[in-house]
């Protein structure tokens, strides 16, 4: 037990002043000398009862943030790893970019190349057109040729009918 600074005998000498006996001024006086040395005690054990409570959350904490630093480190590493990958993801991109606006390029050219055929199958509708319109001159002008061969045959024949008239008469 741990000594409290306490006066048991001036105590006892008061009780015993306020008229009690000599027995219950002593017992009261010891009586309470120790309580209030429990009391002390368990003051001074729960003091010690907090502080040792208090170093062991401390070493808890530490641990604690010594594992989260060393998972801060793998986050760290994690995103690094992320960064790394972005910009592989970007340079893909950026090719991706190039392969489009080529075949932006592409689509152009065939554009250019199909308006090109477009004009050429107009041209080539416009011969057609002209060349059946040509046959149909010729087919006109054929007809017309038989006209006038027919019209000559018969010019001629009566020509000759004429010369043989115009021998007979002479």
């Amino acid at each position: 037990m741990i000594a409290v600074p306490f006066d048991t005998l001036k105590l006892a000498k008061r009780l015993k002043d306020s008229g009690f006996t000599q027995k219950q001024a002593s017992g009261a006086a010891e009586g309470l000398a120790e309580v209030l040395a429990e009391s002390y005690s368990s003051k001074n054990a729960t003091t010690e009862a907090v502080e040792t409570l208090g170093r062991a959350i401390e070493q808890r904490f530490t641990a604690a943030d010594r594992r989260f630093e060393a998972i801060d480190k793998r986050l760290d590493a994690i995103d690094r790893r992320f960064t790394a990958v972005d910009e592989r993801f970007d340079a893909i991109d950026r090719r991706f970019v190039a392969v489009d606006e080529r075949f932006d390029a592409i689509d152009r050219r065939f554009v250019a190349i199909d308006e090109r055929f477009d004009a050429m199958d107009r041209r080539f509708v416009a011969l057609e057109q002209g060349q059946a319109e040509l046959r149909d001159s010729v087919t006109r002008m054929e007809a017309m040729l038989a006209k006038i061969l027919d019209g000559q045959a018969i010019l001629h024949q009566n020509d000759m009918e004429l010369k043989r008239r115009l021998d007979q008469l002479k």
